[in-house]
């Protein structure tokens, strides 16, 4: 998981498009370390001017999502699965980061 987390950002910072929220760390009670969170769910933002549905913007370039707003959230948020099988994880980050 750290590793997908990692190719994310990279590939969020290197659209210029898109943000992720601040890395977030933890205390871990059982190991008495804090270490960084790598949830199963990560919320990307579009930050493109003329971007007001995010959703429909990926959708256009065959990258599915599920809106911020089935979440009560602001549109110009996505959440997106960093579950999924090794090459569709590996296909969205190239899409992703191809956007500019």
């Amino acid at each position: 998981m750290v590793e997908r987390w990692s190719m994310l950002r990279a590939a969020a910072a290197a659209s210029g498009v898109f943000s992720l929220p601040e890395e977030t760390s933890g205390f871990c009670n059982f190991t008495k370390e804090t270490a960084a969170t790598n949830p199963a769910f990560a919320w990307l933002r579009c930050d493109g001017e003329d971007v007001d549905d995010c959703a429909s913007f990926l959708r256009s370039h065959k990258i599915l999502t599920r809106s911020g707003a089935h979440f009560g959230a602001d549109p110009r948020y996505v959440r997106v699965s960093m579950l999924d099988r090794d090459d569709a994880f590996d296909i969205f980050v190239r899409r992703l980061s191809s956007l500019h």
